[in-house]
């Protein structure tokens, strides 16, 4: 069996890339893509944490892009992450990511929930690049005691 559309903590996912690792060997995936939101962060720990599962990684990434005013997503497989000009285009969308996030911050605080902006910052910062999305949100929220779940913090306030 063969998924090539996942997503890590890296990005939006809900599992590290070792945790995403012993899902898919549960669920008896033998070929796999991490295709986090412009990040490629998780390919390596991916890689190591499959390679005694005999797993294959493909390394990939979604890249978040936006045409006539609406979000594209593209799928990119076997990317290197050397490739010229790659780092400069995704930490520009990693950029604009946290832009989107501090101004949600904002709002929420307007709204009287505030979060943790340092939080989000710390993560878009810290080296991989973590791609920060409305599900880091939504676990501020639940962490600054103004929901209980992350359904409700979408249902609430995203």
């Amino acid at each position: 069996m063969i998924d090539l559309h996942m997503h890590t903590t890296a990005s939006d996912g809900r599992h590290s890339p070792e945790e995403l690792v012993e899902r898919v060997r549960q669920a008896g995936i033998t070929t796999m893509s991490v295709t986090d939101h412009d990040t490629m962060a998780a390919i390596a720990p991916t890689t190591e944490a499959a390679r005694p599962y005999g797993i294959t990684v493909v390394p990939g990434i979604e890249i978040t892009s936006v045409h006539a005013g609406k979000d594209v997503h593209v799928l990119a497989y076997y990317l290197p992450p050397t490739a010229p000009g790659l780092e400069a285009l995704l930490s520009g969308q990693r950029q604009l990511r946290l832009d989107r996030a501090m101004l949600i911050a904002e709002r929420l605080a307007a709204m009287g929930a505030p979060i943790d902006e340092a939080e989000l910052v710390a993560a878009a910062t810290a080296p991989g690049g973590k791609a920060i999305a409305r599900p880091q949100i939504a676990q501020l929220l639940i962490a600054a005691g103004h929901v209980a779940s992350v359904p409700e913090a979408f249902d609430r306030y995203l």
